[in-house]
């Protein structure tokens, strides 16, 4: 028996992510990368917010997919076209730290709380005005290692979607060695919402995630702390 104490999918039958919204071309002048952050620096291994705008006006794409198998936060951004859309524009122009970057977590846009299962339909709205405003978080990458050998279960609840990159933590068991992870690692805590990428130093489709957290009898996890 597979040691998680649930794991949903929500099988994908269209690509829900894709977001064709209008956007304009911007130029740097009318996008100050000095202006792009109103958060202080964050701290080492915790996740950030940054609030960052994008001008519309006229035709084009904002130019990302989305992974919408959270449904209770913010999307995750898993894909960032290299050209042809807004987003692309954006990131040509501000600072490091402003990029909008796969794995982002959209929290809010233009002033209103983001959940996935709406996102989409919000973009589209909100695009349809001057500017873009959003808030976005964006994840501390932590290993996660942990022993199996003690026969207990990994301890959590999990959603994923087919076709898309690892497994959300919906929630954490009170008995589990997610729990007794999280007791003896302060620093790194893992939560609801937080995702699983991958194991070892490779990034894994959920579906191929799973059984093969199933066969190792090591944990080496990748997660995404928001």
């Amino acid at each position: 028996m597979f040691d998680m104490l649930g794991c949903c999918c929500a099988e994908a039958e269209k690509d829900v992510g894709v977001v064709p919204v209008h956007a304009q071309e911007y130029s740097t002048e009318k996008y100050p990368s000095s202006q792009d952050i109103t958060l202080p620096e964050p701290r080492n291994n915790e996740s950030t917010l940054v609030h960052t705008e994008l001008m519309m006006n006229g035709e084009g794409t904002l130019g990302i997919l989305l992974d919408n198998a959270d449904d209770e936060r913010g999307p995750m951004i898993r894909e960032v076209a290299e050209s042809g859309g807004a987003v692309a524009l954006h990131n040509s122009c501000c600072s490091e730290r402003c990029r909008i970057e796969v794995y982002d977590r959209i929290e809010s846009v233009n002033g209103s709380p983001c959940v996935a299962a709406k996102a989409e339909e919000q973009l589209r709205q909100a695009t349809e005005g001057p500017k873009l405003d959003l808030v976005l978080r964006k994840p501390a990458k932590t290993r996660v290692s942990i022993d199996k050998a003690s026969g207990k279960p990994l301890g959590i609840n999990m959603t994923y979607r087919k076709g898309y990159v690892g497994v959300a933590i919906r929630g954490i068991d009170e008995h589990g060695l997610i729990k007794d992870w999280n007791e003896t690692h302060p620093e790194a805590l893992l939560s609801p919402g937080d995702r699983i990428l991958g194991m070892g130093d490779e990034e894994i489709e959920s579906v191929e995630l799973i059984p093969e957290m199933k066969r190792l009898m090591r944990y080496d996890l990748i997660v995404a702390r928001y």
